[in-house]
């Protein structure tokens, strides 16, 4: 199967998403399928995608944007002519255009309708509304589409898609990747952390609907209770933003919120981390308390294959990971109250459970493996080129 795959931007900063659709392309590559890689935007990934793919096209509009409608519309149009003439199909019965983001969704429907190819829509964004007249018109000729949780499925059924068209393959990842540490004290050591620190991590966008001021309180009501041996690490970068200084200064406002609850000292901004795992393993808990819907929480399934526990938002996918025991690590969004008894009831849970890590590595091996997800996005892709 020659499967080409539309995106926006090969940039590990952007969050989970460009993160999952490289490990499902490089998958489908190591199956013996044939990928193409269309992109708009460079990044760290794309040296990656280089290794496997069989060829990669730059283009220069994915989207038509009615500020300048008619120049941008040319440009985009010359876009999809200039990526057709680039394309090297030669048997269209089993080539398929597979895209991964509603932005890019006119480029790629269109350019599919052009070449007479079937698409795949894999959704790992919640609908929202407004949601652009355009985008909807486009997912009209896209023929399957895939929800990276039940709740997703649910969300986009509203946008009009019919439940027939839209199946679930959750989020994976490669256990053997993300490992527990052999060594806390060593990692703890590469922080500059002290053995008696307990820590709390997210990893994850420095945006406002990721809920980062619940975190912040919620260990700001810990240290209150004399919980003061707490080190709370933020690793990440704003992305959607209105402009670089809006996202600036929302980071400001969050080292703000710290020093007004006089935790300053117990928080730290570790920027971007290409590689995760090391953050995981100094972590005694990840936290992921998203205010909007959650379409699934990678950060979630790579914490615990680390032997990390997580709590969560009870919103969006996050309740179809946190199953089980672990929906005990469930709170109501934006609820910083409940979020700092969670954290007060598990922080000690490697003296008081110590088995817990190795059950949170067992449910991520058991239910969201990449190898899973990528059996199940192959099973798509394989339905529409029959």
């Amino acid at each position: 199967m020659h499967i080409v795959t539309v995106t926006t931007e090969l940039s590990s900063s952007r969050g989970g998403i460009e993160k999952s659709t490289l490990d499902i392309c490089r998958s489908l590559a190591n199956r013996g399928h044939k990928i193409t890689l269309i992109y708009f935007r460079g990044g760290d990934l794309l040296q990656k995608y280089q290794k496997f793919s069989q060829k990669i096209i730059e283009v220069e509009d994915l989207d038509i944007d009615k500020k300048r409608l008619i120049v941008s519309t040319f440009k985009f149009l010359g876009s999809i002519l200039a990526t057709s003439k680039q394309l090297e199909i030669t048997d269209k019965k089993n080539t398929v255009i597979y895209l991964d983001e509603h932005s890019h969704c006119l480029f790629a429907s269109i350019l599919a309708r052009q070449q007479n190819l079937p698409s795949v829509f894999h959704l790992r964004l919640p609908f929202f509304r407004p949601f652009p007249g355009k985008y909807l018109l486009a997912m009209k000729l896209i023929k399957l589409f895939i929800a990276v949780s039940h709740q997703t499925k649910l969300d986009w059924i509203t946008s009009g898609i019919k439940d027939e068209k839209i199946q679930v393959v959750y989020n994976g990842i490669n256990p053997d990747f993300f490992q527990p540490t052999a060594n806390l004290s060593e990692v703890k050591n590469r922080f500059k952390i002290y053995p008696e620190q307990k820590v709390v991590s997210y990893i994850g966008r420095i945006d406002r609907p990721k809920g980062i001021e619940t975190l912040i309180n919620a260990c700001g009501l810990l240290c209150q209770e004399n919980r003061q041996n707490i080190k709370l690490l933020i690793a990440g970068i704003p992305v959607h933003h209105s402009s670089r200084k809006a996202g600036e200064e929302y980071q400001r406002s969050l080292q703000d919120l710290a020093v007004n609850l006089g935790i300053e000292n117990h928080l730290e901004f570790l920027g971007h981390v290409s590689e995760p795992q090391s953050v995981y393993q100094v972590s005694d808990l990840t936290v992921i308390p998203s205010l909007n819907s959650e379409p699934f929480g990678r950060t979630i399934i790579e914490s615990m294959s680390c032997g990390v526990p997580v709590l969560g938002s009870k919103i969006g996918g996050i309740p179809e990971i946190l199953t089980g025991e672990f929906a005990q690590g469930l709170f109501q969004p934006g609820n910083a109250q409940e979020l700092s008894s969670k954290l007060e009831e598990f922080l000690d849970w490697r003296d008081k459970n110590p088995q817990l890590g190795e059950r949170c590595r067992h449910h991520v091996v058991a239910n969201f493996s990449l190898e899973k997800t990528v059996e199940g996005v192959e099973k798509v892709l394989l339905q529409v080129v029959k």
